[in-house]
């Protein structure tokens, strides 16, 4: 089983590019620009790794 990650930013870019990354290094990615949106993945998402970077 991968490891899920959930990516909030509101960097379209910033966030396009980790996501790829990160997918390529062999995790689950999710990804929402939208504060709300991030809110909803969060709330279906289990077993997510949480990284907070500001």
């Amino acid at each position: 089983m991968n490891s899920r990650l959930l990516i909030i930013d509101d960097d379209e870019k910033l966030n396009l590019l980790l996501t790829d990354y990160l997918g390529e290094m062999g995790f689950e990615v999710l990804s929402a620009v939208l504060p709300e949106e991030g809110l909803q993945l969060l709330g279906k998402g289990k077993n997510l790794i949480w990284l907070f970077l500001m």
